[in-house]
């Protein structure tokens, strides 16, 4: 609980301090120290059993965790100035674009969390070796680095939403690709769309929310997205994924995943069809 809070705590501080402009090109940060801690974590337990690496990963955690709040602790305390009083969580509950834009939302999340679970187990299922979760991990990550870094590029050129759309279709292609493969090198290697699955899409978020909260506001408003978007959306495919999983198999889980992901694209496309855009452009 207490961890789960800081993320839209600094994503909002970011973008505070920098403008949604720069979110990407601080973000892609935070992707990197995950490669870098996975990787490390990975050499750490290399020859431990799954008890002992358990109690490494939470030394670890600690250990970072430390880290974190000596640096946090150093930072200057910084007031934000704004003309808007905070509508706080009730105004973000009362805008109904806005709660059906988390959902479906959540629905893509729901593809990249069944991935983050059960992808290895998925790979074991099919009798392929221990190297190719680590690989597409490896080849994730880079390709994670480079949407965040690359996604206001692709903004000045077409809207946030439009992308969105993109991103949806890409990723039900990717679940798709993932149900049916059996090649080692292609299962690696469709990885590099998380570009778009994340990357892209988190920024795409950022941007899109700006729209609906002013700087004061926007911790609150993030908060809620975390709630909805990443706590809804996680629950539902470790919930049901894992179902899936235990009575059919990985290809079922994943085809399911693509049907999901559809789902969010074309409820997306209806609803900018209905708005005309999610959110109404504001003067703050």
């Amino acid at each position: 609980p207490f961890v789960s809070g800081s993320v839209p705590l600094l994503d909002a501080t970011i973008i505070r301090v920098g403008g949604v402009l720069s979110y990407g090109s601080v973000r892609k940060w935070g992707s990197i120290g995950f490669g870098l801690v996975v990787a490390l974590f990975g050499l750490l337990v290399m020859n431990k059993t799954h008890f002992e690496a358990g109690k490494w990963a939470i030394y670890l955690f600690v250990v970072l965790g430390g880290i974190n709040a000596l640096v946090g602790s150093g930072l200057k305390n910084t007031k934000i100035k704004t003309k808007h009083a905070s509508k706080g969580l009730l105004g973000v509950l009362r805008n109904h674009r806005l709660i059906l834009f988390f959902v479906f939302n959540a629905f893509h999340w729901a593809g990249v969390t069944a991935y983050n679970l059960f992808f290895s187990l998925h790979i074991e299922a099919i009798g392929l070796g221990p190297s190719v979760p680590g690989l597409a991990v490896a080849v994730l990550i880079i390709a994670e680095v480079f949407g965040f870094n690359y996604a206001q590029k692709l903004f000045a050129w077409r809207s946030p939403e439009w992308w969105l759309l993109i991103v949806f279709g890409i990723s039900a292609f990717r679940w798709l690709f993932v149900s049916f493969a059996e090649s080692a090198i292609s299962l690696i290697l469709i990885q590099a769309t998380h570009f778009f699955s994340f990357g892209v899409w988190f920024s795409a978020l950022m941007q899109i929310l700006g729209r609906f909260a002013n700087n004061k506001e926007r911790a609150v408003f993030q908060g809620a997205m975390f709630a909805i978007v990443f706590g809804g959306g996680s629950f539902f495919a470790a919930s049901i994924g894992g179902k899936i999983l235990h009575i059919c198999n990985g290809n079922i889980l994943f085809l399911a995943a693509a049907i999901v992901e559809l789902i969010a694209l074309l409820s997306l496309s209806a609803a900018i069809l209905q708005w005309k855009q999610i959110a109404p452009k504001t003067k703050h």
